[in-house]
């Protein structure tokens, strides 16, 4: 009978240990292009290696806690659970001009830095058409964001954000 709680108790253990540190890993804001200290930067693995308003960026191919940058062009707010577990860039050196490395919620991918407008995309609605009429919010008249659509990229009205 005993043995049969433990194997529960080690998997809630788990899951438990798995969303904190999932919490800890990712911090907002995003890497600067360059940064240059004045002294010795510290060695990190990922940001909750970091002080409080650092990332863990990389900078000549090492790994150093650096002040986060934090804008209204920054990272779009992402489902921790959604995003493909690749690391497509390590900071924003690694993507074109207009572009900053951000979670995905897995990994990591160059988006763009065009700003992203109040509100949330609604459920997708199927489309027969795979047609990409916006790339980014800054695509979209008005107030409409640039929604993914089952096949594509569409300017909707915004649903209001959701409660936190």
């Amino acid at each position: 009978m005993g043995t049969q709680k433990f194997p529960k108790a080690v998997v809630l253990l788990s899951l438990s240990l798995l969303a904190v540190s999932k919490s800890i890993l990712l911090r907002p804001g995003h890497c600067p292009k360059d940064f240059l200290p004045i002294v010795p930067a510290k060695p990190c693995v990922h940001d909750g290696d970091c002080n409080e308003g650092e990332k863990c960026c990389v900078f000549y191919g090492n790994p150093v806690c650096a002040p986060a940058l934090l804008s209204d062009q920054g990272c779009p707010v992402i489902d921790p659970l959604d995003g493909i577990c690749a690391e497509l860039c390590s900071s924003d050196r690694d993507c074109p001009v207009g572009q900053m490395c951000c979670s995905n919620g897995c990994g990591h991918q160059c988006i763009s830095t065009a700003p992203v407008k109040p509100g949330r995309c609604g459920h997708q609605v199927f489309t027969p058409w795979c047609y990409f009429f916006c790339n980014h919010d800054g695509d979209c008249p008005g107030e409409k964001k640039c929604c993914p659509t089952t096949c594509g990229r569409a300017c909707k009205h915004p649903h209001p954000p959701a409660n936190v």
